[in-house]
């Protein structure tokens, strides 16, 4: 009888975490934040510019994280396709190689930018106001970059679920919070969206 051993090495990556309000470093938009029945529907596009290709399905991850210094809820968001090669590249530059980073005199490929994901409601606490921060996740870069997220909207955007609030509202003009409240009013105006 003969004894076969496996040795198993796990390697993992040290990513650094960049924290950023600069929108010519990461660049995004947030196409929609809408409420449906009990959850939060999120989709819009993100990308570095000048730092590498974001042309596949395993070169980033983008996420959210909701924080309201007690508590924090984070979502993993679903890349879609979405091509800005058109938008944004600069006339007379060639392509980047594919292994290039941190170019500035070349073009880079940002064919999936796009994202799209759900935040449950009922995953958020009552009488808190969640600060709603977007992460771009490079393995190209080894670095996760952080912004807090805008979303200009004329109107404050309210959901009342059973007997809690949920209201989208601009902080500042680079910052939107997310305010869960109580109310034992809005049990009598189950699921009403209220737009003021």
């Amino acid at each position: 009888m003969s004894t076969i051993f496996f040795f198993l090495q796990l390697n993992t990556i040290q990513a650094k975490s960049v924290l950023t309000n600069d929108r010519s470093l990461f660049t995004y938009e947030i196409n929609n934040l809408q409420f449906s029945h009990d959850k939060l529907n999120i989709t819009g596009w993100g990308l570095l510019q000048n730092t590498a290709h974001f042309n596949g399905q395993s070169d980033h991850q983008y996420s959210l994280t909701l924080d309201s210094g007690d508590h924090q809820v984070k979502i993993n968001l679903k890349k879609k396709r979405k091509n800005l090669n058109r938008l944004i590249h600069y006339r007379g530059y060639k392509r980047c190689l594919d292994h290039s980073s941190n170019r500035k005199s070349c073009n880079y490929d940002f064919t999936h930018v796009g994202f799209e994901g759900v935040i449950p409601l009922n995953s958020l606490k009552t009488n808190r106001h969640y600060k709603v921060f977007l992460t771009l996740s490079s393995k190209k870069m080894k670095t996760n970059y952080q912004t807090s997220i805008f979303y200009p909207n004329d109107r404050q955007v309210t959901k009342s679920v059973y007997d809690k609030t949920y209201t989208l509202k601009e902080l500042s003009k680079t910052k939107t919070v997310i305010v869960v409240t109580h109310d034992t009013d809005n049990l009598e105006r189950f699921d009403k969206v209220v737009q003021l």
